[in-house]
């Protein structure tokens, strides 16, 4: 699954999930207490500090995950590359791979403003919190010729 920029018009009355609201499914093991808060809501939760180049903000990416939502089902698992801040990934999930580092395992939790908005996805209801496990396979600064 690709995890392609959304447009986020109006949203209408469609009900969104609050992060800080939300009874995560316990097979998620989500205790927001003990994670980090970035801007706009997203948080972010690191298991494995990578020993490879950091991510910058125009940094090309390699990266695997598996996407859940609150209830614990899992909507997606894959791998991807992009180029960070091209559009190329939702926002709240280039917010939370900034400063990873290659070989990083980082748990991001998104908020449905940051993530698909009101646009309703293959397993993936509208208004939905984001909760990405992911590993960082690739850096490449942005002057890295290959």
């Amino acid at each position: 699954m690709a995890l392609a920029g959304v447009a986020l018009g109006a949203c209408g009355d469609d009900p969104f999930q609050v992060i800080e609201s939300v009874e995560f499914d316990p097979s998620l093991g989500i205790v927001l207490d003990s994670m980090e808060m970035l801007e706009g809501g997203v948080y972010i939760q690191d298991d494995t500090i990578g020993m490879g180049d950091t991510i910058v903000p125009t940094s090309e990416v390699r990266v695997s995950y598996v996407g859940y939502i609150s209830d614990g089902s899992s909507f997606g698992v894959g791998e991807f590359g992009f180029i960070l801040g091209e559009g190329e990934a939702i926002p709240g999930f280039e917010i939370g791979i900034l400063g990873m580092n290659q070989g990083g395992i980082r748990r991001i939790i998104i908020p449905p403003e940051l993530g698909y908005g009101d646009e309703e996805r293959t397993g993936i209801p509208a208004g939905s919190v984001l909760i990405f496990d992911v590993t960082v396979l690739d850096v490449f600064a942005p002057d890295d010729p290959t």
